[in-house]
């Protein structure tokens, strides 16, 4: 008789892709769009009739459905936002969390308020056995191998720095949603094939199709002067339109958008640059914490997988550091920086102590913020052994 796998479930809600799997499992099974698709009539996908479709499903319906990129912090899509946690458990796992934890991440700016609702989803509706929940930041940090750095989050809604010391980080330490973001340049992209190819594009229905172009074909530049000198050619490139696919042409001017990362006025965004995120970010330290801040700069979310990037970024750091950190300035791109939280959950998740608040615990107090659901930092690597709660 086969033994029944028991490991927790890992789940990294981002503003562009939810990236879901079993701590057993070396990486995420589950990489899907964060998206529901309300249909306007029943469908049937195999042999299930619905009325909804989630991640992947949905955009494949989206010429008859009505798109939803729910968020945490957008009350009016929680319901969403539960559909998609429901289905990546139940339809998509296939677990039962009667009998296991579950390790989920927060963003950056998430409220007491915020987590009370996740905690609330967690155990009256997918009635987990215990929950842990960890700023998305601090997971990549971990997943770097560091328990102190500043952690520069390139996502798809936004991009957003985080310096944690010992896996605590305070409010005047973070910065979020100042600097350019991933769906900024996928927006200025959607809009230059619309207008160049006249093609019919909406910002909810095709923004993730023409994301995938961007990842496939666009990258930084090494500096803007070089890489004009060095232009390629135009590439096409196909365009998922449903029903159907469409090709596109990919100009040298569109493949270097990743330029706007660092100059966000070629895009005419008023948001700073990247480099301006991490001088400001640094700045704002205690100046004993600088140091610290300017040998461990961690690199993480999708956006920083854009070819050329940590180069750049490392190349203009180069000129604007403070000359007395110029010997220590340090760069790390994570593993995979699309999974890179779930990953760092993942370990979390196998040390010997993870902090988890227990369902029964919860439901003895009826709320979420009697608890601390910090990690404790000093984790070692190991095995999952054992529950227990932590009260304030």
């Amino acid at each position: 008789m086969s033994q029944v796998d028991l490991s927790p479930a890992i789940v990294d809600f981002g503003s562009g892709y939810i990236k879901a799997g079993l701590a057993s499992m070396p990486e995420p099974s589950i990489i899907e769009p964060a998206a529901v698709g309300y249909l306007d009539s029943k469908y049937w996908f195999g042999y299930a009739c619905k009325t909804e479709a989630f991640g992947a499903e949905g955009l494949k319906m989206m010429n008859r459905s009505k798109l939803i990129f729910p968020h945490v912090k957008a009350t009016d899509s929680r319901n969403s936002l539960e559909t998609i946690y429901m289905s990546t458990f139940y339809n998509r796992l296939r677990v039962d969390l009667d009998e296991r934890p579950i390790f989920l991440t927060e963003p950056l700016d998430a409220s007491a308020q915020d987590r009370e609702f996740i905690a609330q989803m967690a155990f009256e509706s997918l009635t987990a056995l215990g929950m842990c929940l960890t700023q998305a930041p601090y997971a990549a940090l971990v997943a770097s191998g560091r328990s102190a750095g500043l952690v520069i989050d390139c996502g798809h809604d936004s991009t957003s720095s985080a310096f944690y010391l010992e896996g605590q980080t305070r409010s005047k330490n973070v910065i979020y949603g100042k600097a350019i973001s991933g769906k900024s340049m996928t927006e200025y992209l959607l809009g230059k094939l619309r207008t160049v190819e006249g093609i019919e594009l909406s910002k909810v229905d095709d923004l993730f199709s023409v994301d995938q172009i961007k990842q496939k074909h666009c990258h930084v530049p090494i500096s803007i002067d070089e890489d004009a000198q060095s232009a390629s050619e135009a590439v096409l490139a196909s365009l998922q339109l449903a029903p159907k696919e469409k090709q596109v042409s990919i100009t040298p001017e569109l493949q270097r958008i990743g330029e706007a990362l660092f100059n966000p006025s070629v895009i005419g965004s008023t948001q700073v640059s990247v480099p301006d995120l991490i001088v400001e970010s640094i700045s704002n330290l205690d100046e004993e914490h600088q140091l610290l801040a300017w040998s461990n700069i961690v690199l993480t979310g999708g956006t920083a997988m854009l070819p050329g990037f940590k180069h750049r970024l490392e190349a203009e750091l180069k000129k604007i550091v403070p000359s007395k950190y110029a010997g220590v300035l340090n760069l790390k791109l994570v593993d995979n920086p699309q999974s890179a939280a779930w990953m760092g959950n993942r370990a979390l998740a196998l040390s010997e102590s993870p902090k988890i608040v227990e369902r029964t615990d919860y439901e003895e107090r009826g709320s979420f913020q009697s608890f601390s659901y910090w990690i404790d930092p000093s984790f070692r690597s190991g095995s999952h052994r054992r529950i227990h709660q932590q009260s304030r």
